[in-house]
């Protein structure tokens, strides 16, 4: 019993992780360790069963290490994003995220863990019917009857709120709906909070599947306010982990934009942030340009701006290097789908390199011949997601030594030089869709790039890679608009807005209004003021994940860590 006792009590080590890495240890401790604690005593005081409890926690023991790893590397518990992510991703996906090493040496613990927990369950016998034990039994019984009876006050109170936040359809997958008592405070624990993390998960999954039912329906009630006569073309590239302080036309030392650089009629923007550092939450912000104050939930309740631009008269195009997720997993994936043409180019679904962001040049080539003269394209690329030595080809590997040469070197520098080549590749790619809207001299065409999120690239003495965290370089992101002549000289004041904006603290969201306003098309939810293109245009605090109010967060070194002053 005392070893079946100890064993389930190993269970408990993410929430001591937690709490030694935490600011606020004290917050921590009481929403992690008395609740699993408490879950654990009561099932050996009422069961009286070791072998049972054993093999009903025993896939808890696989997903242990790679708990541990995730608080240990971010600095919070696992979520229901993170499921989402992990359910959404191939294993080579998988894979790169973690890094092959610390997959391997997770998994290893992992089936460790479970393989002794079934041998002790079968070398286990019943607890004998200690009177201290039944004492135990009864004690744990009144904290548990709190909760239950917290959990149905907070019930009770949710049904009268319930019509009021489900008038239309809409609202309903638009509103927060408030966290339940059990959920907000137990959901950071573990094992406990798993129960609450894996519901809140395929609550989400629900949430997607009404939405695409929803978005079909959709209205936006466009209008042009000009009648053009010329060809229009107009191109959102949405860009992968790339981080602005690595663009040499934003004065990075190295010139990672060579092309971009000379090219004419460019604007880029050098104060632009993401709400959120994950390409599931991130994206949608930009298609909808409205941001869900809930990290875990991306906007789910209307539209995208592919589907603005389609009721307003123009063909549209989804052509996407990403790995195709299917029409259920990803919100992304869902607005793809609202496009006439819908296609992804990456059919080795990350597997080693997967297809250079290249790829997606053979089929716009194809769909500039098509005869229509309205074109909207949306362009994902792969960018400079990790790992960064399969996103370049060969011959844009210029910053030496990099990764391509040697993939198991992570000092900084190696990093750096990898990171670097993809910046210099993403170069080549927006310089060559410019070029292909340029051989079309008598069109009315403009393009606008902007990153999903941001990434952490090791300077300094902060030496983490990758993104996910909370810290500055998370949700800085790159962006840059470019328009043709014929556009330029057709509509110099938006031309004229857009450039005094190149230093002005600016959020993804404002991409949506920015391009109806570049496309003259008016709706009667358009938001001129978060436009970058509107004389409206106002500066409002710019909200994050990590903290309310980016540019007034305390930035805690050595990597910028965000936090709420």
């Amino acid at each position: 019993m005392n070893t079946a006792a100890l064993w389930a009590a190993l269970l408990l080590s993410p929430n001591l992780a937690y709490i030694a890495v935490t600011d606020e240890r004290a917050d921590a401790l009481i929403r992690t360790l008395p609740a699993s604690l408490l879950l654990l005593v009561a099932l050996f005081a009422w069961t009286r069963r070791p072998a049972w409890i054993l093999i009903l926690l025993s896939p808890l023991y696989l997903l242990l290490p790679f708990e541990i790893f995730y608080i240990l590397q971010f600095g919070h518990p696992s979520s229901p994003h993170i499921f989402a992510v992990v359910s959404e991703s191939s294993p080579t996906e998988a894979a790169e995220f973690l890094g092959l090493t610390t997959l391997f040496i997770c998994s290893s613990i992992g089936l460790t863990l479970f393989f002794i927990t079934l041998k002790l369950a079968l070398q286990s016998s019943p607890i004998p019917p200690y009177r201290y034990l039944q004492w135990i039994a009864i004690i744990s019984l009144a904290p548990t009857l709190q909760y239950t009876w917290m959990e149905w006050q907070w019930r009770q109170l949710q049904q009268p709120l319930d019509p009021q936040l489900t008038n239309t359809q809409s609202e309903s997958l638009e509103t927060k709906r408030p966290e339940s008592y059990l959920s907000a405070t137990l959901s950071d624990s573990y094992p406990l909070g798993v129960i609450f993390r894996v519901s809140d998960y395929f609550s989400e999954l629900t949430l997607l599947r009404e939405a695409a039912t929803h978005i079909k329906q959709w209205d936006f009630q466009p209008r042009r306010t000009v009648e053009i006569d010329a060809q229009e073309i107009y191109v959102l590239v949405i860009g992968e982990s790339s981080n602005p302080r690595h663009w040499g036309i934003n004065g990075y030392y190295r010139d990672t934009t060579p092309k971009l650089g000379a090219t004419p009629n460019l604007i880029s923007f050098r104060d632009v942030i993401s709400p959120f550092s994950a390409t599931r939450l991130a994206v949608p912000v930009i298609l909808t340009g409205k941001q869900n104050p809930n990290a875990q939930r991306a906007h789910a309740g209307q539209a995208s701006i592919v589907t603005l631009f389609k009721q307003a008269g123009f063909k549209t195009y989804w052509i996407s290097n990403q790995a195709p997720l299917g029409l259920h997993d990803s919100i992304i994936a869902v607005h793809a789908y609202e496009a006439n043409t819908t296609i992804y180019t990456n059919g080795t679904d990350y597997k080693k390199q997967g297809s250079y962001d290249d790829a997606i040049i053979p089929p716009l080539d194809r769909f500039l011949q098509e005869p229509d003269q309205r074109k909207f394209f949306v362009i994902h690329l792969l960018g400079s997601h990790k790992a960064y030595a399969n996103r370049y080809p060969e011959s844009f590997d210029q910053f030496l030594p990099s990764q391509k040469q040697s993939p198991f070197d992570e000092r900084p520098d190696t990093v750096t030089n990898t990171y670097d080549n993809t910046i210099l590749y993403t170069d080549h790619i927006l310089s060559e869709l410019i070029n292909k809207l340029t051989d079309r001299p008598d069109t009315h065409s403009a393009l606008i790039y902007i990153s999903d999120h941001g990434e952490n690239i090791p300077r300094g003495t902060c030496t983490i890679t990758g993104h996910g965290y909370t810290h500055e370089d998370d949700f800085r992101v790159s962006a840059v608009a470019w328009f043709s002549d014929a556009y330029k000289d057709a509509y110099p004041e938006i031309i004229g807005h857009m450039k005094s904006r190149s230093d002005t603290p600016l959020i993804s969201a404002g991409v949506f209004h920015t391009l109806a306003d570049i496309a003259h098309i008016l709706h009667p939810a358009h938001d001129s003021t978060s436009s970058w293109a509107s004389a409206g245009f106002t500066q409002r605090p710019r909200w994050t994940s990590a903290t309310p109010d980016f540019d007034r967060a305390t930035r805690i070194e050595p990597c910028k860590k965000l936090k709420t002053p």
